[in-house]
Order: structure tokens, then C-alpha cells, then sequence
């Protein structure tokens, strides 16, 4: 069984993710921002979905 990469949305989704962000008062938007502008092929998968 191939296992299939996680998109953005599913690691924002994660609990300790939000946990994390919370902790160092880092926004949803700003986590999109950071990874479009510094990784555009890390973007394309992580968008992909």
C-alpha cells in the first residue's frame, strides 16, 4: 500500500500543530505565506489537494 503525502490543510489540521502555533503566536496565514514564498515546489504539493 503506498502511503500518499499529507497536504497542508491535514498538518494544519493536527492538534499539536495548532498547539505549536499557538504557543509561538504564528497564524494560519502566516504558515501558508512562509511556505509559498520560501519552497514553491514544497507549495505545490502542499497545495496540491
Amino acid at each position: 500500500m503506498a502511503e500518499t503525502e499529507a497536504t497542508l490543510d491535514e498538518i494544519l489540521d493536527e492538534p499539536i500543530v495548532r498547539l505549536l502555533m499557538e504557543r509561538d503566536r504564528v497564524s494560519e496565514g502566516e504558515v501558508r505565506t512562509l511556505i509559498r514564498d520560501t519552497s514553491p515546489l514544497l507549495s505545490l504539493f502542499l497545495f496540491a489537494a
